[in-house]
């Protein structure tokens, strides 16, 4: 993982870890993984 990926999970976590509106870590964490998985699909076609 490079270092601007680790990067944005920081500040996500420092800036959205509490979010009570939903969009907490653990909700971007899931979006992310989506995306990687959308794009995984998408290349290997």
């Amino acid at each position: 993982m490079n270092q601007s990926i680790r990067d944005a999970e920081q500040f996500v976590k420092e800036n959205l870890g509490q979010d009570s509106t939903g969009h907490d870590w653990y909700h971007s964490d899931r979006v992310r993984k989506i995306a990687v998985h959308i794009d995984e699909k998408r290349t290997n076609r």
